[in-house]
């Protein structure tokens, strides 16, 4: 059984643009620079606190997982974007534990001349890396871990959220810390080329999981990096090339805290999630349509062709 977590990104809709004929500019194929881009999450953990300490209630959360809708684990993911299937490991904790979703270890690799993807998560961390030196090889790559409800039919997110029980006055945080590089060998050998690079990472509350679904929605994660309760990010989406400078590392703690302040049991899902991404830039009448899709938690109904 598995489950298609990619989302509707930037570099996805580059492969809608490359598979409908859409012209890029293309200079200096015979010789280009390589560019790597990494995004990791790393000591993730779930804490919970007692909003109400000295009281009868007895603060925590429980995993759910009686269903088969009930995803509790991971999923890494590469796809070259513009042609072949993408390789997809999805691995469910088991047993379910206090560790998980992070103690799920999952992997995926893809090598094939001028680019190459990994994706891989497990033991309290997520990693994806990409690297290509052409404009015409494109490549995705994904990891997440996740406690989600998900449709094994159309391979998305439900409506209603019920992998994670949190008790009455409680409060559930997850934590990480993010870090996103990149990396350029032989830049003056495509001094023109023109290459998009994405490179995120999140930690997401199911209660956005519908608005980040929308195609209407177009807000990309730069603007809005940090909704409190809701969601924490860092990355950026930027064009290189050119003789243009790369820009600076990121390190930063992502943190993401869901509060029940009520005297009733809560129900939700959650998701942590790298994702990185090279593909060439379009020519300018096409870039309207290159936006399309956001920046956030790999999580999509994206549907391709792909193996496990």
């Amino acid at each position: 059984m598995t489950a298609n977590f990619h989302r509707a990104t930037l570099a996805a809709c580059m492969s809608l643009c490359l598979s409908t004929g859409l012209s890029f500019t293309l200079v200096g194929q015979a010789q280009a620079a390589t560019y790597s881009v990494q995004s990791s999450l790393s000591q993730l953990q779930l804490s919970v606190t007692d909003l109400t300490p000295g009281d009868a209630n007895v603060a925590g959360f429980s995993f759910n997982n009686a269903a088969p809708e009930n995803f509790i684990g991971s999923v890494s993911l590469v796809d070259p974007l513009n042609g072949g299937s993408a390789i997809e490991q999805l691995v469910r904790s088991n047993p379910v534990t206090l560790a998980s979703p992070f103690d799920a270890v999952s992997t995926a690799s893809l090598l094939d001349g001028t680019r190459s993807a990994q994706a891989q998560a497990g033991q309290n961390s997520l990693s994806s890396t990409v690297s290509s030196s052409s404009t015409t090889a494109p490549a995705y790559a994904q990891s997440i871990a996740a406690a989600i409800n998900l449709d094994l039919i159309n391979d998305t997110p439900l409506s209603a959220q019920n992998s994670i029980t949190l008790a009455a006055y409680s409060s559930l945080t997850i934590k990480g810390t993010a870090r996103i590089s990149l990396s350029v060998t032989d830049a003056a050998l495509n001094a023109t080329d023109l290459f998009e690079i994405d490179a995120q990472a999140a930690l997401v509350s199911s209660d956005l999981f519908d608005r980040f679904l929308s195609s209407t929605d177009t807000q990309p994660l730069e603007i809005t990096p940090n909704l409190p309760g809701l969601l924490d990010a860092a990355g950026f989406t930027i064009i290189v090339g050119g003789g243009n400078a790369l820009p600076q590392g990121i390190e930063r703690e992502l943190s993401l805290t869901i509060v029940n302040n009520t005297a009733q049991a809560r129900q939700l899902g959650l998701a942590a999630a790298t994702w990185t991404s090279i593909s060439g830039v379009p020519e300018p009448e096409t870039w309207t349509l290159a936006g399309c899709g956001l920046l956030v938690a790999g999580l999509t109904a994206k549907r391709k062709t792909r193996q496990g």
